[in-house]
């Protein structure tokens, strides 16, 4: 007979998530990760969702995106310059329990001297740091879709230093946002239209996406949430 039994290690169950690497921050922004949209089904108040903070993060090596977090600052932060920095009416320092508190906390844990980058109410204060990483599992303020209230993040457990992004960025050349653009030109044409009537491009973002097929058609979701549509709207 045929030996047909295996290590039982492979049948265990991948979680799909990135976890145990080295990597560094290429890019940062606070807004809200295009994942974070697409598990929604519809959002028709912008203040239901905290506003994020989401780091692209590189592997050193390869200077490719391995993966991209989203951190939420807690209830009442604001950014109205596209996600470079943020602010709140009644505090100046982010709450120790939301995921941002705890991911700035784990950063000094890991050896970050973070006060010499700058303040973490800026995105570009993560910009070339460099640590490891690992997957974390944390309580949630609220329960998740499938009731439970533990939710699993990146978070950096050992601080490797500073890589130059700027030299990095003059070597290679920019990647331009999705040309793809939706078939339904109407729906297309009207969040156009309904570009004007927001500030920013968070507020616009938000209601865009609370429209009626918008999250149906992907091409026009990438458009809405990479940003280029209301770049777009804006220039014509």
């Amino acid at each position: 007979m045929v030996e047909r039994a295996v290590d039982e290690s492979v049948w265990e169950l991948d979680r799909g998530l990135v976890d145990d690497v080295d990597a560094y921050i290429s890019n940062c922004w606070f807004g809200i990760s295009r994942e974070e949209y697409l598990s929604q089904v519809r959002m028709t108040d912008e203040e239901t969702r905290p506003l994020q903070i989401v780091f692209e993060l590189s592997d050193p090596d390869t200077r490719e995106v391995i993966a991209q977090v989203g951190c939420s600052c807690g209830k009442g932060w604001e950014t109205d310059d596209d996600g470079k920095e943020i602010s709140h009416p009644t505090r100046k320092n982010v709450v120790e329990s939301s995921v941002y508190g705890q991911l700035q906390k784990r950063a000094f844990e890991a050896g970050a001297e973070m006060y010499k980058y700058g303040p973490p109410t800026r995105a570009d204060t993560w910009v070339g740091l460099a640590f490891h990483w690992n997957l974390e599992e944390h309580a949630t303020v609220g329960a998740r879709k499938d009731g439970s209230r533990v939710a699993a993040s990146l978070m950096p457990t050992k601080f490797l230093g500073v890589i130059d992004v700027e030299e990095e960025e003059e070597e290679k050349p920019v990647k331009p946002k999705s040309k793809a653009k939706s078939k339904n030109q109407d729906l297309r044409q009207q969040l156009i239209d309904m570009a004007g009537s927001y500030k920013t491009a968070k507020a616009f973002t938000a209601a865009a996406i609370a429209v009626d097929g918008v999250t149906d058609d992907k091409s026009l979701l990438d458009e809405v949430v990479n940003g280029s549509l209301w770049e777009e709207a804006k220039n014509s």
